[in-house]
């Protein structure tokens, strides 16, 4: 994805450098037109000019200074220091993987040698619907995006907006964020397509939220509420809650949160009912022996 976007960004920022010029010309004689129509109404608009050497001072002013030295360094240092992370949590990642079968294992003996077996076998169900309930989210998510990804390619396809393949890559990936995500991609989508054609950039925006609402009301739910068993409206509240609660993250996790509670839940009130059903059972034949 990044060997696919990283270089339609470098080109799309050189083609606003080379443009540039005719833009704020453009700019110019739109200020221009509208003076001339305030004027013809008798109205007095504020003086305005662009003077380069003035905008030049400005960001000299503004940029060169040891505030902005001091931000430019912080914000280099929390970017590697981000890299050095996540190289580390993939690392640290990949040993786990690599040996959870007997780090699973050590982790069981642990537990059934110091707390009772029935705990540590409810405990290890919990353990095991999780593990289920985030496996099927995952996939599922996968596959929503994979969805609203080819949906948008082919929408943008059959309208002629430019960055068509990058874009729908963008929005299949932003997508990853239940029901919120592809608006992330949709600002990005819309701000390469602006310097091509700012008529097809609303346009875009425009049918990214008409697909937004398909995606949100009916694919996601369908899709994701599926794969890990949870019905569509209980998928809906549990996005909504999450990202009430805790933001982003909240939105990630809720789905697959609440589906490991329904499916617990669902388990007890069956059991209940069941274990109900068999005592109840012997008192009625009982009564009716009674009776007759």
């Amino acid at each position: 994805m990044l060997f696919l976007i990283i270089p339609e960004f470098i080109k799309t920022f050189t083609n606003i450098v080379e443009v540039m010029p005719e833009y704020v010309n453009m700019v110019l004689g739109w200020i221009s037109n509208l003076r001339e129509f305030a004027a013809r109404h008798n109205v007095q608009l504020p003086e305005f000019a662009l003077n380069p050497d003035t905008f030049i001072n400005f960001i000299k002013n503004n940029f060169a200074n040891t505030t902005t030295i001091n931000k430019t360094l912080d914000f280099t240092t929390s970017l590697v220091s981000g890299v050095i992370n996540l190289i580390v949590s993939v690392a640290f990642s990949l040993y786990l993987l690599a040996q959870k079968e007997k780090l699973s294992a050590n982790i069981k003996k642990t537990l059934y040698a110091f707390f009772p077996t029935k705990k540590i076998d409810k405990l290890i169900n919990v353990t095991k619907i999780t593990d289920q309930t985030f496996t099927k989210f995952i996939s599922g998510q996968l596959v929503e995006a994979v969805i609203i990804g080819a949906l948008c390619f082919i929408g943008m396809l059959i309208f002629k907006m430019p960055y068509a393949p990058v874009i729908s890559v963008l929005v299949g990936a932003t997508a990853l964020i239940p029901v919120f995500g592809a608006f992330i991609g949709t600002a990005i989508g819309a701000f390469l397509i602006l310097f091509v054609s700012p008529a097809k950039a609303l346009w875009f925006i425009i049918f990214i939220i008409i697909l937004q609402q398909l995606e949100g009301n009916l694919i996601y739910p369908k899709v994701v509420g599926k794969s890990v068993g949870l019905p569509g409206i209980w998928v809906l509240v549990a996005v909504t809650v999450g990202g009430n609660t805790m933001g982003v993250l909240g939105i990630i996790l809720a789905v697959p949160t609440c589906a490991v509670i329904y499916t617990l839940l669902r388990e007890t009130v069956y059991k209940r009912l069941k274990i109900k059903k068999e005592t109840e059972a012997p008192q009625s034949e009982s009564q009716e022996e009674i009776t007759e």
